[in-house]
């Protein structure tokens, strides 16, 4: 048996040997060579369009994205060809090694081998030139990179820190008011024309199925609750009669769950009702705009009050994620959707009126608008909440979450006063900044703690033999009980640090994205960063990550099957089999 194994060992290799011999390997050439010149010049000429396109006082802020995504993209592609020169440089100096430098001694050597060093060093310098080359590009995009970020936060602080009438002068509500008849007129002058142009042409038909069609796709939906039960069900508990039951992971779900049905089918609609506009013949370019700030605002309430909705469940008690009552909870959810109405509106309609070529007076007033009803909402939310808060939790209290949202009431409290402070002295873009991104981080911080919830709920009833989810776990995987304990805790910090991250990256992409390159600060990143001559690459850890994982389940799975299969058979005794 051993020498069939060995000689069946021995013709493998043989096989191998020959794949490799009679396998084609084409060596870099002078055609190569003259290809990457050739890249280079077109980089080259690529790099100097963008540089002469950047008007630092002229470019606006979707030129200014455009830019960046062309200068990320070359620099992309100049690291791509850079790589290919890696091989080919490291087969040069392997040759030069090979052939070794010129004798020292005055030994006289065959000009054959000093000609191929000649030749060879001569390739190592072409080589290397290249890649300097290619890396030069790199650099010349990171500085206009940098360059961007510059102007872009220029604008930013331009803008936001753009000194107009205070609010308390009487003279910015009437130029509002009088650019709001403007806007008015020039709205209905552009749909009149909209109407006349499409009227003739239009397929009203197709419009009319699109929409039926979608109501009946939703009213499927909604009645196709009964098909997702076990981890899919979308009820808060196994029966009507034992609601108050309701385990946390159960709790948290339902509300994960339908919150994201009910976003997925609200892009859907929107998706599918633009098609049916565009599909009837009634999208111009006009119109569009018309239909874009309004996708927006249906978008935003949407998400934003289905986020409220979520936690605050005024309908069902049981189901509640925060420490309010049920008048409260209803409160809550209408305040939270008139404001994501009010923000989301002045933003649109802003984009609209500036295409319009409305004055800027009438921008500056619905900002001053919006930035007032704002403040005034977030505070009468920060009141509901914090009288609830004060009235519904005990010591101790797990019933409810996102509690540590209340930490951050003094922080929001003194945002909301510099919001006010710079309405009365003229800042209105920077109170409506101020007061927007408020409203954003709160269903930043909503969703994520949810999520950050849901996931330690699961480790709870994982590690708790009580539980049916901690039963199965622990039927699947077998583990000690110090084994699941150590597995839980590793789950818990990568939840934490995950979570932590994302609301970093969050608040960071509200707050400082136009002070800071935020995505370049991402990329640079997620690109790995140096110790020493140590380079340390995030995605390289989560491969050694996942590798490590694959290979503890592959050997729990042999493990399992030597015992079950193999050595249950035999008549070892169990120390023999164990070892």
């Amino acid at each position: 048996m051993t020498r069939v194994i060995r000689a069946l060992s021995a013709a493998l290799a043989v096989l191998v040997l020959l794949l490799v011999a009679v396998s084609p390997s084409r060596a870099f050439d002078s055609n190569d060579v003259a290809r990457i010149e050739g890249v280079i010049a077109s980089y080259r000429d690529t790099l100097t369009g963008v540089v002469n396109g950047i008007d630092p006082v002229n470019i606006s802020a979707d030129s200014i994205n455009q830019t960046r995504i062309a200068l990320i993209k070359l620099k992309s592609d100049a690291e791509v060809s850079a790589r290919e020169l890696d091989q080919p440089q490291a087969d040069v100096a392997a040759q030069l090694a090979q052939v070794g430098p010129p004798p020292q001694d005055g030994t006289p050597e065959a000009p054959s081998i000093s000609q191929q060093r000649k030749a060879l060093n001569d390739k190592a310098a072409q080589y290397l030139a290249l890649r300097k080359q290619l890396e030069l590009v790199g650099v010349e995009a990171d500085q206009q990179l940098s360059r961007l970020s510059t102007i872009e936060r220029d604008q930013f602080l331009n803008r936001v820190f753009a000194y107009e009438r205070s609010a308390l002068d009487p003279r910015l509500w009437w130029n509002g008011f009088t650019a709001s008849g403007q806007f008015i007129l020039r709205t209905g002058n552009l749909l009149t024309q909209w109407w006349k142009r499409v009227s003739p042409e239009a397929n009203f038909a197709v419009l009319v199925g699109v929409v039926a069609t979608l109501a009946f796709a939703f009213f499927l939906i909604s009645k196709a609750s009964s098909l997702f039960r076990g981890l899919l069900s979308p009820s808060l508990t196994e029966s009507a009669s034992n609601a108050a039951a309701a385990s946390q992971v159960r709790r948290l779900w339902h509300g994960i769950f339908n919150y994201t049905r009910w976003v997925i089918g609200t892009v859907i609609g929107l998706v599918v009702l633009t098609i049916g506009l565009d599909s009837a013949g009634l999208m111009t370019p006009q119109f569009r705009l018309l239909v874009n700030g309004l996708i927006e605002v249906i978008a935003l309430v949407c998400v934003y009050g289905g986020a409220a909705y979520m936690i605050c469940q005024p309908t069902r008690p049981e189901a509640r994620l925060v420490a309010v009552d049920s008048t409260a909870a209803r409160s809550l959810v209408v305040i939270t959707a008139l404001a994501s109405f009010i923000y989301s509106s002045a933003t649109a309609l802003t984009n609209i009126a500036t295409d319009l070529s409305i004055p800027v007076a009438f921008a500056v007033f619905l900002s001053a608008l919006s930035a007032i009803a704002l403040v005034l909402l977030i505070a009468l939310a920060m009141v509901i909440i914090r009288k609830e808060a004060q009235k519904g939790l005990g010591e101790n209290d797990t019933t409810y979450f996102l509690i540590w949202i209340l930490k951050f009431t003094p922080f929001i409290w003194i945002l909301l006063a510099i919001a006010v402070i710079a309405l009365v002295f003229g800042f209105i873009a920077l109170s409506l900044f101020i007061v927007g991104n408020l409203l954003e981080s709160a269903m930043l911080a909503v969703v994520l703690g949810v999520l950050h919830a849901f996931a330690h709920a699961i480790a709870d009833a994982a590690g708790d033999p009580n539980t049916r989810t901690g039963q199965k776990f622990q039927r699947i995987t077998s583990w000690s009980e110090e084994g699941m304990r150590r597995t839980i805790l590793i789950y818990r910090t990568v939840v934490d640090v995950g979570v932590s991250l994302a609301a970093i990256l969050g608040l960071g992409a509200l707050w400082a994205v136009s002070l800071v390159d935020f995505a370049m600060l991402v990329r640079s990143a997620a690109g790995g960063f140096q110790i020493g001559n140590i380079s340390i690459s995030p995605g390289s850890l989560l491969a050694a990550l996942v590798i490590l994982l694959l290979g503890v389940v592959i050997t729990r799975y042999i493990i399992s099957w030597l015992q079950n299969r193999v050595l249950s058979a035999t008549k070892l005794d169990k120390g023999a089999q164990d070892s």
